[in-house]
């Protein structure tokens, strides 16, 4: 009787291993392949302030929603996206993910300085109270509001 010698044995057991019993694969199907994916169309996103995450440099109103582990206000996010959606002053809105949980920060453009007042002014009167993350309304001049008040 002929036996193997080790390294054909350690051969065969590489083989084995790497899913491959040196019979061409016979018997087992081929692993699926990934397809390509097309490039996702992406919008012109704002340019990030370094070390701070979701604040934006040169936005003239910005929205940022924060989270205490448990996720953003949702409804505060729909109502003040419905505001920006409706309001004539609003050129166009850029939304910048930055967190796990739904942080994100709003970027709305308008007009002029005294438009950018004007809305940071109808959102601050949106932000609720107790929110459950930390909300906060600024315009190039600096905070106009922030939910929770600080104290």
């Amino acid at each position: 009787m002929h036996r193997p010698s080790l390294p054909l044995l350690f051969a065969l057991a590489a083989c084995e291993a790497a899913g491959d019993s040196g019979g061409g694969g016979a018997g087992r199907p081929e692993p699926p392949r990934a397809q390509p994916r097309a490039p996702a169309a992406t919008a012109p996103k704002p340019t990030p302030v370094r070390g701070d995450p979701g604040a934006t440099e040169g936005c003239p109103v910005t929205i940022r929603f924060g989270s205490y582990a448990m996720g953003i206000d949702q409804p505060a996010l729909a109502a003040i996206e419905a505001l920006l959606e409706d309001d004539p002053a609003v050129t166009s809105v850029e939304r910048e993910r930055w967190g796990r949980e739904g942080e994100v920060t709003l970027c709305a453009r308008v007009a002029s300085d005294q438009a950018a007042e004007a809305l940071a002014s109808r959102i601050a009167a949106l932000l609720p109270p107790a929110p459950r993350g930390p909300i906060s309304v600024a315009t190039r001049v600096g905070v106009v509001a922030q939910a929770p008040r600080r104290r």
